[in-house]
């Protein structure tokens, strides 16, 4: 439920001291303090269409797959075979361009069709990343290219011989070639464990990219690494909460506590499954020109900004919530 303007007023002094007083937490975070350093290209970058809009994958036995139509230097594009083949909707080669709402556009060719990957960002699957180099030396995934993104595979490949050296070797996304060796191997704190794992200032990148027109100057990551949720996985976990079961209390039990118990749960739920990273999960605080509200925000597996709100367990696009984001604890 929103806030009254009392509890707007003390919920911003609250946005604007919690962070100078967090000095061990904040000591722990890859993020400069440099507020002139520049982000990430996420920041920029158009964002692939999602299944509201991408509702059309074409047909499965012609060519079809992620590929960069746009020149992003990124496989963020859809592109494949649609219509009904008849004169009134002609089979055609249609692309849903990322950072569009139009699944159909009809002014590309088919590409070379080994520039189609079977995934979003056109990370490597098994079927290119066949070698996942020695386990006993630095590999992951990580930032290799500048998308924002750790979408990159490097590690340790090689017979340790003259022929066949033992090298640091990168498997790009958006390439076929899995053994890259224009890049030196990076800070070992950078490589991730998944390419669905996220740093802080990944993470603050892509909400403030969900945001654009909104500073949201107020962001606080208490872990240095972060495993992304997927939509169901939060409902799931949403389910369990109990929360379907509380009702809202003016003071006692409001809308911030229900996002507490929501990330309380989260956190629960990781650590009975014994994993060694948390989710991608948090509290937001909001306003409009009535009211604030604060709900969860957490990134999905496709890197998409979501708010679930606490007291029903719907979950949105964050550019769709009704209230523009002030303060984001992680």
């Amino acid at each position: 439920m929103p806030m009254t303007s009392v509890q707007l007023l003390t919920l911003t002094c609250f946005c604007y001291v919690f962070p100078r007083h967090s000095n061990l937490i904040t000591s722990l975070l890859p993020i400069p303090s440099d507020l002139s350093i520049q982000l990430p290209n996420t920041l920029t970058m158009k964002k692939p269409q999602s299944s509201a809009t991408l509702t059309d994958l074409g047909y499965s036995h012609m060519p079809r797959g992620w590929y960069d139509a746009q020149g992003s230097g990124f496989s963020i594009d859809y592109g494949r075979y649609v219509g009904d083949g008849n004169a009134a909707n002609p089979t055609r080669w249609a692309v849903a361009l990322a950072g569009k709402t139009d699944q159909y556009d009809g002014s590309y060719s088919e590409p070379d069709n080994s520039l189609l990957m079977p995934n979003c960002w056109g990370i490597q699957s098994s079927a290119t990343l066949t070698d996942p180099g020695y386990s006993l030396m630095p590999h992951g995934w990580y930032d290799a290219q500048g998308s924002g993104l750790n979408i990159d595979y490097g590690r340790y490949v090689g017979d340790g011989n003259a022929a066949n050296p033992t090298r640091w070797a990168v498997a790009l996304a958006g390439k076929t070639d899995q053994y890259d060796e224009s890049y030196s191997e990076p800070d070992n704190s950078l490589l991730m464990p998944d390419h669905v794992c996220l740093r802080g200032n990944q993470m603050k990148s892509l909400i403030d990219a969900e945001w654009p027109n909104t500073r949201v100057s107020n962001q606080t990551y208490a872990d240095r690494t972060y495993h992304c949720l997927s939509v169901q996985n939060a409902k799931d976990i949403w389910n369990k909460s109990g929360l379907g079961g509380f009702k809202w209390t003016a003071e006692s039990f409001d809308c911030d506590d229900f996002s507490y118990v929501y990330k309380g749960t989260v956190s629960k739920h990781v650590y009975e499954l014994k994993l060694k990273i948390p989710y991608t999960v948090g509290v937001v605080f909001g306003y409009n020109s009535k009211e604030g509200h604060a709900v969860n925000i957490f990134i999905d597996e496709g890197y998409n900004v979501k708010i679930l709100e606490p007291q029903n367990g719907t979950v949105i696009d964050g550019k769709d919530w009704d209230y523009k984001p002030n303060f984001v604890l992680m």
